[in-house]
């Protein structure tokens, strides 16, 4: 008898009188258990190849639906857990329409079950969206444990790989600090936040003669100042940001910086007393220390555009305040 109201005046029996077991209050019926591997049915697709996968290894192309991935992954029960930073990161490529199809397989074993691409598969899900991709069936199911053994290609290896100029740490932290803030508004590169390779490719193919330029000329100031203020990476990246603003009046700052000697210097001229605290600032590299140089180095931006100078600019900056903007 569903549907009884309890203890809602309507159940026909006097006070006093016993309830009738068809009013008792019950919990309500547990949420079914989810199904089984077995009970998911086998998208159609799938049904010749994981056949034919009893017989042999080899290889397709297709089109992984959020339909056929469910099934996969059900299809997966003593495998790893997914990555909390690689499935976050996959759902941006395939939200942002970055995905490219590299030959990297989907593996199933010759027993049905998944082998190698929960990350990927559980991105689909994520997201609803469809992606193309080579899936390798009729594996030994003990192939798994030598799945992902190898060394995974960094942003580095990815610019080497395509033949790109200055495909050094320097100019991979460069590129992704500047598209960082152009997200953001900040610094910060955060697991969650973090660019994606293929995002800062991207970034680079229309950026990168540009963020060269800020290269060469943070590392002129590295060597002219001394390794204490941040890497070249994280100097090209602020750089990159004033002289997206104005280039002409950041090529003289940036010199100035550099010779640390200009017509009508002083001690308490904003420019000067920048590069005294990067010259003797003690090493960092975190996000406070990138953070607080590159406030830092707008302050002074703006102080010589504006021609201020003397003690009445502030030459500081907490965290706990909004990062500066460029003077208009």
């Amino acid at each position: 008898m569903s549907g009884v109201p309890i203890f809602s005046g309507r159940t026909g029996h006097s006070p006093g009188q016993a309830t009738p077991a068809a009013v008792i209050a019950r919990e309500p019926p547990a949420s079914p258990p989810p199904p089984a591997p077995a009970e998911i049915p086998v998208p159609g697709v799938l049904q010749p190849y994981l056949l034919r996968g009893k017989r042999e290894v080899f290889t397709v192309t297709l089109n992984i639906t959020p339909v056929i991935a469910r099934y996969l992954l059900a299809q997966n029960p003593d495998n790893r857990r997914v990555s909390k930073i690689e499935v976050p990161r996959l759902m941006r490529v395939l939200e942002l329409g970055l995905w490219r199809h590299n030959g990297d397989t989907i593996k199933i074993a010759k027993t049905g079950e998944l082998n190698d691409g929960q990350n990927r598969l559980t991105a689909c899900i994520e997201t609803g969206i469809a992606f193309e991709s080579e899936v390798t069936f009729g594996l030994e199911r003990e192939t798994r444990l030598t799945v992902d053994t190898g060394v995974t290609r960094t942003l580095i290896h990815l610019m080497h790989m395509q033949g790109l100029r200055y495909g050094t740490p320097d100019r991979a932290r460069a590129a992704a600090l500047a598209l960082t803030f152009d997200k953001h508004g900040h610094f910060h590169i955060t697991k969650q936040g973090r660019p994606t390779p293929d995002e800062v490719l991207e970034w680079l193919d229309k950026h990168g003669a540009e963020l060269d330029v800020d290269l060469r000329q943070a590392g002129n100031l590295y060597t002219a100042l001394g390794p204490g203020h941040i890497s070249r990476g994280g100097m090209a990246a602020i750089f990159h940001h004033l002289r997206r603003a104005d280039p002409t009046a950041t090529a003289v700052f940036v010199q100035r910086l550099h010779d640390g000697n200009w017509p009508g210097k002083t001690r308490l001229d904003p420019t000067a007393r920048l590069r005294e605290w990067l010259q003797n600032r003690a090493t960092g590299r975190g996000i406070e220390a990138i953070e607080e140089v590159a406030a830092l180095v707008v302050i002074a931006f703006n102080a010589f555009r504006r021609g201020e100078g003397g003690s009445q600019v502030r030459l500081n900056w907490y965290a706990s305040e909004k990062f500066p903007e460029i003077a208009a």
